[in-house]
C-alpha cells in the first residue's frame, strides 16, 4: 500500500475576522472531491489529524483539514497521544499510471475516484466525529464551532435530535438519513455557506 499521508489545512475565517477572506475551503474539497475534516475544538482538531493522515495513507490521497477561525484561536488541554513511529522514507517511486494522466489514464482514474468517495462517506457515518443524540420530530444539523454554540444554548432535555458533522466531503449519507427519519423540521446551523443544507437537501431527493 501507500506509505505516508497528506493533510492540506486550510484556515477558514468567517467574518472575516483576521483576513480578508471569507471563502468556504468545503467547495475546494468537493471541487477536488477530497475528503475534508471540520473540527469543532482545538481537541478534536488534534485528533483529526491522526484520522486524516490514516486515511490519505490508505487512499493515495490529500485530506483537507478545515479549522476555522474560533478553533484556531482556542486554547484547551489536550491528552498527547503516543508518539508516532515514522517509517524511513523511500523516496520518490516511479507509477506512470498515477502521476502522468494521459486521457485514458485520466479516464480510468476518474472512475477509482468516483468510487472511492461513496465508500469513504460509507466509513464516515460510523466515525466518532459525526455524532448522533437526542430525540424529537425536529432536528438540527449543525458543524464546527457552530455545533459548540449549538450545545452551549440547547437545554439537555430538549426535543430535539442533534446530528453534528464531522466530515462534511464525502457527506455521511447513512447516518443522515438516520437522522432524518421521522422528523418534521430540520433546522441546519453552519459558517458560512449552506454545504450540509444542500447536501441533505440533495439526499432527501435521492430517497423521496
Amino acid at each position: 500500500g501507500v506509505k505516508g499521508g497528506m493533510i492540506v489545512v486550510a484556515a477558514d475565517d468567517p467574518g472575516p475576522i483576521s483576513s480578508q477572506t471569507e471563502q468556504d475551503t468545503r467547495h475546494f474539497a468537493q471541487f477536488a472531491k477530497l475528503p475534508v475534516f471540520d473540527p469543532s475544538s482545538p481537541e478534536e482538531a488534534y485528533d483529526m489529524v491522526e484520522e486524516a493522515f490514516a486515511l490519505s495513507e490508505k487512499y493515495g490521497k490529500p485530506v483537507i483539514l478545515r479549522p476555522t477561525t474560533r478553533v484556531c484561536h482556542g486554547c484547551a488541554s489536550i491528552e498527547l497521544k503516543d508518539a508516532l513511529q515514522l517509517p524511513k522514507p523511500e523516496g520518490f517511486q516511479k507509477d506512470s499510471s498515477r502521476w502522468v494522466i494521459f486521457p485514458r489514464l485520466s479516464f480510468q482514474n476518474h472512475q477509482k475516484i468516483e468510487a472511492m468517495l461513496p465508500e469513504i462517506g460509507n466509513q464516515f457515518s460510523a466515525m466518532r466525529f459525526n455524532q448522533l443524540s437526542g430525540e424529537g420530530t425536529k432536528g438540527i444539523v449543525t458543524a464546527g464551532i457552530s455545533y459548540e454554540y449549538v450545545r452551549e444554548v440547547l437545554p439537555q432535555d430538549a426535543p430535539v435530535r442533534l446530528l453534528k458533522i464531522g466530515t462534511p466531503h464525502p457527506f455521511p449519507e447513512k447516518l443522515a438519513l438516520q437522522f432524518l427519519d421521522g422528523l418534521t423540521e430540520v433546522l441546519v446551523i453552519e459558517e458560512l455557506d449552506p454545504v450540509l443544507e444542500r447536501d441533505l437537501l440533495l439526499l432527501c431527493g435521492k430517497r423521496h
